[in-house]
């Protein structure tokens, strides 16, 4: 039997979790949000957020990505 935990962003119970690691950490850095990771646990994140994350941090790095290719040519 796998055992249900809570996500740590929608807190929704679920069985198909992840750990949260640096590179999930690193990208929830750059959102307003309060996470504690100090206490030293295994905060879990359900599918469904883990993939919100992940599409995020691809927006976000194209848009980077844009802004680096127009800037050159805005600064006349």
């Amino acid at each position: 039997m796998t055992a249900q935990r809570a996500c740590k962003l929608c807190f929704k119970e679920s069985k198909d979790f992840q750990v949260i690691e640096e590179n999930i950490r690193e990208i929830l850095d750059v959102l307003p949000l309060n996470i504690d990771f100090s206490l030293n646990e295994d905060y879990v994140i359900c599918k469904r957020c883990a993939d919100s994350i992940y599409t995020f941090s691809e927006f976000k790095s194209a848009c980077l990505y844009s802004e680096n290719r127009m800037l050159p040519s805005l600064e006349l």
